[in-house]
């Protein structure tokens, strides 16, 4: 499903070799052995990032499977000229009450995606920002009406297990987990 987010389109698709990766991850998951907390994030979250230990992590199978998601997902572009990756990932582990701060990856990637191995019933939501004024304010059409202007700057986005969600960097995002939650990659 391909859906426009202020014009960013964002697309959310089932990862194809799902349970796969989810069983070569079964186990790591859940061992605090790669996993801290980020200093400079405003975040509660257990991660992978930045430790020189999760290259050993079995990102192979996720990565190829991506990669098919990410090709679908730029046929919407018209992209014909040849492609080069550069991947970069981590897991992120989020428990009850854990949350992710706002941010973007703009600058670091042209590209990013979440991917949910497993969401347990009444997780949160990615909640999308557009952090500029909207036209139509600007246009003053408020101003025409008695009663108060719809507008929302923000869109949530249902978090589902075994779907790889993937977007353009310059849209800014939060998650929120209330419950036990894992996620692979930002």
């Amino acid at each position: 499903m391909l859906q426009n987010l202020y014009a960013i389109p964002v697309y959310k698709t089932k990862l194809p070799e799902h349970e796969k990766v989810q069983q070569e991850f079964k186990d790591i998951i859940n061992k605090d052995d790669y996993f801290e907390k980020v200093s400079s994030w405003y975040s509660n979250v257990d991660t992978t990032f930045g430790n020189p230990e999760a290259t050993k992590l079995p990102f192979n199978t996720f990565i190829k499977s991506a990669i098919v998601v990410l090709n679908e997902y730029i046929k919407h572009f018209k992209v014909d000229a040849p492609i080069r990756y550069g991947v970069e990932c981590w897991l992120n582990r989020y428990k009850e009450n854990y949350h992710q701060e706002v941010h973007n990856h703009a600058g670091r990637s042209i590209f990013s995606c979440a991917y949910m191995m497993n969401t347990p019933k009444d997780s949160g939501n990615f909640v999308f920002y557009k952090n500029t004024y909207d036209n139509l304010h600007a246009s003053g059409l408020p101003v025409l009406s008695s009663q108060p202007f719809a507008y929302n700057n923000k869109s949530e986005s249902a978090i589902d297990t075994h779907h790889l969600s993937l977007l353009n960097f310059n849209i800014t995002g939060s998650l929120i987990i209330p419950p036990l939650s894992s996620i692979i990659g930002q």
